[in-house]
């Protein structure tokens, strides 16, 4: 079986060459053997990494929806760092949008395993699959966007991965959970979505006050009510020299 071009990747936003039928059953076994999935990704004709029920896409095809509208239609040229890429659906579908080149980070093996996969099967060379943590990320240049979807919620250091971000990318969207109580600015300790590592998850004053501590300003709010994340559109507006690592 030959692996498929890029301009092969479906989604729900866009249409795609499908699968080939004599491939069907050879690309369903590999999907099953890089199972769990946590990314729906569909590759045409009725396979999927997680299989899809009725009409509903769901996560993360309906956040993407939303951070659709705070990017340009094409990303053209546009250099893009995917933090705690999971599988890879925000990868992909930047690289669908034209991106020059996309750097998918994630600390677990088997996200990173799915991901390189799906790399190498859709022939995908401008995305670079790369095992790291955000922390301990350096020397790979800067970028025109950074996406945290996810991420924030999950972390010990949110202030630090804010911070860490100030030194790589012009521009941030950020996809998180949100704490409720939303007047006081603190953090609260735990996982907020069964399965998912435990973080500190922010309300919104909180967030609001970390973002331009670590050198952003918001230029744009979304909520997202099918995932319940808000989404924040923040561009760099000064350089913070030396974050403090831990």
């Amino acid at each position: 079986m030959q692996p498929k071009k890029a301009s092969m990747i479906f989604s729900s936003s866009a249409s795609a060459v499908p699968v080939k039928e004599s491939d069907l059953k050879d690309v369903q076994k590999q999907i099953e053997a890089h199972a769990p999935w946590y990314h729906q990704i569909d590759l045409g004709n009725g396979v999927y990494t997680i299989e899809k029920t009725g009409d509903d896409f769901g996560y993360p095809h309906k956040l993407w929806e939303s951070i659709q509208s705070l990017l340009p239609k094409k990303l053209a040229g546009q250099t893009i760092l995917d933090v705690g890429c999971s599988d890879g659906f925000f990868s992909i579908e930047s690289v669908r949008m034209g991106a020059k080149h996309v750097l998918a980070i994630d600390t677990e093996k088997r996200r990173i395993r799915n991901l390189t996969f799906l790399k190498e099967y859709l022939e995908l060379d401008a995305l670079q699959v790369q095992r790291e943590s955000l922390y301990k990320l350096h020397g790979v240049g800067e970028f025109d966007v950074g996406f945290l979807l996810g991420f924030l919620h999950c972390t010990e250091h949110p202030l630090l991965a804010l911070q860490q971000m100030n030194t790589l990318c012009n521009t941030i969207i950020i996809g998180s959970l949100i704490a409720p109580g939303a007047k006081h600015p603190y953090l609260l300790w735990g996982p907020w979505v069964k399965g998912q590592k435990k973080g500190w998850v922010p309300t919104t004053s909180c967030l609001e006050e970390m973002i331009e501590f670590a050198g952003f300003s918001i230029t744009n709010t979304i909520h997202e009510p099918y995932t319940e994340h808000t989404i924040f559109e923040c561009k760099r507006t000064k350089i913070i020299e030396n974050p403090i690592y831990s």
